[in-house]
């Protein structure tokens, strides 16, 4: 005797399993690169940087939704929902937080969490300093970033340091090889940092 296929399995729902398990399988590790990884690979353009974001996020629990309604299999579709309803609240609430980024961003053409103060370049390597008092996902104050284009418009960037207390700062070339970053703090209660990098 055939089994009979879910009722609310229909045509306008289905999904190949293992397609859908692979879209999974890529959105779980562009998360787990995101936050594991994070900065990486970013786009210079900050409203697409937030737009990937939130687009990543909110598709996890859905995509869970969309695998569960693929498949006949009861104990799999229960266990997809569980873990669809317990990725959604974190989700949701971390694109919450980047959508108003995103719509600061779409007013103003600029990332508004991060606000460039100075920077110098060296070989194929660009160091900015940036002012991060409206970023949600760091504290306030400056962040040294090394950046390399990749292609046009996107960059790979990696955090070198963070200073707290101070919102502007300066970048100075010591050598060929050496550089600094003289902190202003904005506060007499905080000192001011120099911090001397390689190139």
């Amino acid at each position: 005797m055939k089994s009979l296929t879910p009722m609310f399995v229909t045509p306008l729902t289905r999904i190949n399993s293992v397609a859908g398990l692979i879209l999974l399988a890529v959105n779980v590790a562009a998360l787990a690169a995101i936050h594991l990884f994070w900065p990486g690979v970013r786009f210079e353009s900050g409203v697409l940087n937030y737009a990937v974001f939130i687009a990543l996020h909110l598709s996890l629990p859905l995509l869970l939704v969309l695998l569960a309604f693929s498949t006949p299999n009861k104990n799999f579709r229960i266990a997809a929902f569980i873990l669809a309803s317990i990725a959604a609240l974190p989700t949701g609430f971390l694109s919450f937080a980047a959508f108003g980024q995103l719509s600061a961003a779409l007013r103003s053409e600029i990332d508004p969490s991060l606000q460039p103060v100075a920077e110098l370049k060296h070989n194929n390597f660009t160091y900015r300093l940036y002012r991060t008092n409206h970023n949600p996902y760091k504290a306030h104050g400056l962040l040294l970033r090394k950046e390399q284009a990749l292609t046009p418009g996107i960059k790979l960037v990696s955090d070198i340091k963070g200073f707290y207390g101070t919102k502007d700062g300066e970048l100075q070339v010591l050598a060929a090889e050496r550089a600094q970053v003289i902190t202003k703090p904005f506060s007499p209660q905080f000192k001011v940092e120099v911090f001397e990098f390689a190139l």
